[in-house]
């Protein structure tokens, strides 16, 4: 009866050890979720395409009355200014208001924060990216294989 017992526990340990095993690597190894939003200047962004032409993908989820995201800006503009189309052309940044703000007072404020790349301006986070977002700013770092590092709050460099 011991020896059954013993059986048992081990291959109880084995199963949650698998399970566990996969739920941690689940989390941490996520397949970002495709985006397509069109930005202030009517322009059309479809994350896949810029993954599928080997490009990075920062995403910069943000709100207007947000000073950590305010005082981010200017690094992402220097990130963008290094590493996108006038820069090494390696890395797209796409920063997203996610509050029902107006285009005028998006595009106005995103002014006089410096922000020269792409900026959409939706009334919330996308659905897909819910689960990612928990405060602001909020960046994913998105890779060409389409795993994504999720970085919240303003911590730079």
């Amino acid at each position: 009866m011991i020896n059954y017992l013993f059986k048992n526990i081990h291959i109880m340990t084995k199963k949650l050890v698998i399970i566990f095993s996969f739920t941690y690597y689940s989390l941490i190894s996520q397949t970002a979720p495709n985006l397509i939003l069109t930005d202030l200047d009517g322009i059309s962004h479809n994350l896949y395409n810029y993954l599928d032409d080997g490009k990075s993908v920062l995403l910069d989820f943000f709100i207007l009355n947000c000073t950590p995201c305010e005082e981010g800006a200017s690094y992402m503009d220097n990130y963008w200014q290094n590493y996108g189309p006038n820069g090494t052309d390696q890395l797209q940044i796409i920063s997203i208001e996610v509050y029902n703000n107006s285009d005028e007072i998006v595009q106005e404020t995103t002014n006089n924060w410096g922000i020269n790349n792409p900026i959409i301006n939706i009334d919330e986070i996308p659905e897909s990216y819910l689960p990612f977002i928990n405060n602001y700013p909020n960046y994913i770092m998105i890779c060409p294989d389409k795993s994504m590092e999720i970085i919240s709050g303003f911590n730079f460099p």
